[in-house]
């Protein structure tokens, strides 16, 4: 949801109609949602399903910053509305993206 509110990245964001999920967890690996936010991502998700847009997930949840070479569990849940719209996937997984953008690094990255 912070992200919404970043200069830049926020406008881009809203512009791309961004599903925002609010975290109330705060440590690392904890991705328990705010309360009443999982209803609205899965109305938002339904919305933009039964529209036919594109819709991109990470359903690692973040990266894994023990072993960049590997992905995090899937999230439980995570292709429930591509199942449920028999929408057709496709998988991308980039590597070496610590050479250009490192972990260190907040913004940016150098080609």
């Amino acid at each position: 949801v912070r992200f919404l509110k970043t200069p830049v990245l926020g406008r881009l964001f809203q512009a791309e109609q961004h599903i925002a999920v609010a975290f109330a967890g705060t440590k690392l690996n904890d991705f328990k949602l705010e309360k009443g936010n999982a209803e609205q991502i899965a109305a938002a998700i339904d919305i933009a399903m039964e529209d036919n847009d594109c819709l991109i997930l990470y359903p690692e949840g973040q990266i894994n910053k023990s072993n960049l070479r590997v992905l995090n569990t899937f999230r439980r849940g995570s292709f429930k509305a591509a199942v449920r719209h028999d929408a057709v996937l496709w998988g991308w997984v980039a590597i070496n993206n610590p050479v250009c953008w490192p972990t260190s690094t907040q913004l940016g990255g150098a080609p």
